[in-house]
């Protein structure tokens, strides 16, 4: 379910992704160390992509899922932050923006990829700097999502996503 949910994200189908998220996430207790973290991760981006579709009541319950995490998403930034704290920040930033908090917002952003470059996060670094080119996008500064769009081919590129790499130029 992980690995369908992770493909539906990339790919912009997030209701899709939300229903295989929340099929992972009773399994989650079953994950290796290296998949629970990848987990949480996704659990937080594909909640939060879907979060402006939510009704009142879905957004309260899938914010309180949300916090829990995140929460355990920053506890593996804590204990190993080589290996998680750019996906923490990056969770961070989206949560900052969805919260009306634009200054903080942009920081974590730019901190999520500087970390994610730093520690060899190819991948990592793709996916903050799409996520802030949508950032940007949605509040109708097109000159700097363009920027961190190009970034994020650029990475997606040195991954070798040539698929993602596709999508982006058809979506953009």
């Amino acid at each position: 379910y992980l690995l369908l949910a992770q493909i539906h994200c990339q790919f912009y189908d997030y209701k899709k992704a939300l229903g295989f998220i929340l099929e992972s996430d009773k399994i989650v207790s079953n994950f290796s160390q290296f998949a629970e973290p990848e987990h949480y991760f996704y659990h937080c981006l594909i909640i939060l992509k879907n979060y402006p579709q939510f009704s009142k009541e879905e957004k309260k319950r899938h914010w309180d899922l949300l916090k829990v995490s995140q929460q355990k998403l920053a506890e593996f930034a804590e204990r190993c932050p080589i290996n998680f704290v750019d996906k923490s920040q990056l969770i961070e930033a989206i949560v900052a923006g969805v919260s009306g908090n634009f200054v903080q917002a942009v920081g974590l952003y730019d901190e999520a990829i500087q970390l994610a470059r730093e520690n060899g996060f190819v991948q990592n670094e793709a996916i903050a700097n799409e996520a802030a080119a949508n950032y940007y996008l949605s509040r109708n500064q097109v000159t700097i999502a363009t920027a961190y769009l190009r970034e994020a081919c650029r990475a997606y590129v040195r991954w070798g996503a040539l698929a993602k790499l596709k999508h982006l130029e058809q979506s953009y």
